[in-house]
């Protein structure tokens, strides 16, 4: 049985939703357990951004999930399409944001240098003592400064594809039902039969 199409529009809201919380979630335990001074500022960012994008991503999507059981209303649907367009251009200027924040740490320090760093700043506020440091093999800071900023780029780019989807239905749906009417009057002729009235 293939699903209508308000069932699919449900069904892309709920894993909003869901994908939504892991960001939040992703948000809080970054902001808890990178504590090293070192990556504070790169922490903050990772943090805000999260919390951010995935309240506005949640509660966008539990208005439009209500808003889908008054299905003929078209004037909800023009309001839902405009501000899910703003959610994406915000989603894609973020990831783009992030992006720039990776490529300029891997600019300043690559992968394989980051070894040193550890044992400088004692694996990056994750391990001591520091000779831990120069027994690893694979750096500790590559994990602790990258893949925040890498985890939250794909968690956005999965939301933002699926916005994209639900937004591309919604045109659909809102162009085939769309009736025009056949009314030859205009406003003048209108206001001048309610005042006869």
């Amino acid at each position: 049985m293939i699903p209508s199409r308000q069932q699919i529009l449900k069904y892309i809201n709920i894993s909003i939703i869901i994908i939504g919380i892991f960001l939040v979630f992703h948000g809080i335990t970054n902001a808890l357990f990178s504590k090293h001074p070192e990556n504070e500022l790169s922490s903050k960012s990772v943090t805000h951004s999260s919390l951010i994008t995935g309240i506005i991503v949640i509660s966008y999507s539990i208005y439009c999930f209500k808003q889908y059981i008054n299905y003929n209303k078209k004037e909800m649907y023009l309001l839902i399409i405009s501000i899910g367009c703003l959610i994406i251009m915000y989603c894609i200027l973020s990831i783009f944001t992030n992006s720039i924040t990776t490529y300029s740490i891997n600019s300043i320090i690559k992968k394989e240098q980051l070894i040193g760093v550890e044992n400088e700043f004692n694996c990056c506020g994750w391990k001591e003592p520091r000779n831990y440091c120069s027994s690893k093999i694979l750096p500790t800071c590559y994990h602790v400064l990258i893949t925040p900023h890498n985890t939250y780029k794909t968690i956005t780019s999965l939301i933002t594809l699926l916005e994209i989807i639900h937004i591309v239905i919604l045109l659909i749906g809102t162009c085939i039902s769309y009736k025009p009417t056949k009314r030859k009057e205009d406003f003048y002729s209108m206001y001048t039969n309610i005042g006869e009235k």
